[in-house]
């Protein structure tokens, strides 16, 4: 009897490192998982198949790349006004869908958000 709990001890603990090692835990205490941005937007194209924007931040900025912006949703500072032309700045996290429609036959499809989504930002303007 002791055999079998002392085995199925083992096992357990065996059990929950190969599960720790195959699916580490993504955020230890005291990380964020916001990432800073800023730059300048050179465009801004309305998904209209789903919410939002995607905005681009052309290069030179360090932070180019495709955003997405959702209106009501990602938190405005300063003057609250977004379009292109204007200076941001804040913090994103990873993912996002921006879905637009296609040409004949109406369709949706996505556009790239390489960065990610909006969480807050604050503009020049």
């Amino acid at each position: 009897m002791k055999k079998q709990q002392t085995n199925a001890l083992i096992l357990s603990f065996l059990v929950m490192v190969i599960f720790g090692f195959l699916f580490p835990p993504s955020v230890t205490y005291g990380q964020s998982l916001l990432s800073p941005f800023g730059g300048k937007i050179t465009t801004m194209i309305p998904c209209t198949c789903s919410s939002g924007y995607q905005i681009n931040i052309a290069i030179p900025y360090k932070h180019a790349g495709f955003y997405l912006y959702l209106p009501g949703i990602t938190k405005l500072y300063k003057r609250n006004l977004v379009y292109p032309t204007a200076w941001i700045l804040g913090k994103y996290s990873s993912g996002g869908v921006c879905a637009i429609t296609l040409p004949p036959p109406a369709v949706c499809g996505s556009l790239p958000i390489t960065k990610g989504t909006i969480t807050y930002i604050g503009t020049s303007f």
